[in-house]
């Protein structure tokens, strides 16, 4: 597929490959700030001199590089792993910061909606769209208890700090 990299096209291109990272890596699919919070990280080997975690910037900067040279860059596990990567996972009782709680809860809440909304285009609601409203709006309070936990969480340890 060839197409500019530049503009709008590359941010697709970019976000594309980002999902497909999270993806490779088992993590849930949501936005590229994932990869900033350490639920999985992604590090050199200690003999390549370059810097340790990938960021969204850094899946950039391969990029370019990448194309610079006529590779084809595509972020598989692999691919990674020839460039000098290793990948880990962390500890799954790492806590969410209350900030990417709540982007998760505003993501399966505007999931639940959209589900609503597109269940209803209608004016029917069957009993299978009925029960995947509830179903995803029930994800979504699941979500809204995880912010509320993290932030009452965070709240109280800085408060034990002060």
């Amino acid at each position: 597929m060839s197409f500019s990299r530049t503009n709008n096209g590359r941010k697709v291109w970019i976000c594309r490959q980002t999902r497909e990272l999270i993806k490779a890596f088992g993590g849930q699919e949501c936005t590229a700030a994932f990869l900033e919070l350490g639920l999985t990280t992604i590090k050199k080997w200690p003999d390549v001199n370059e810097a340790g975690n990938i960021t969204l910037m850094s899946l950039v900067k391969l990029e370019e590089e990448l194309v610079s040279i006529g590779s084809d860059p595509v972020f598989t596990l692999a691919h990674l792993r020839a460039l000098g990567y290793i990948t880990t996972k962390l500890d799954a009782k790492t806590s969410k910061t209350p900030a990417a709680c709540a982007l998760d809860m505003v993501q399966a809440a505007c999931d639940a909606i959209k589900a609503a909304s597109e269940a209803a285009a209608d004016w029917e609601i069957t009993p299978a769209e009925h029960n995947r409203i509830v179903g995803m709006f029930e994800a979504a309070q699941k979500e809204y208890a995880k912010y509320l936990s993290a932030y009452k969480s965070s709240v109280s340890d800085s408060v034990g700090e002060g």
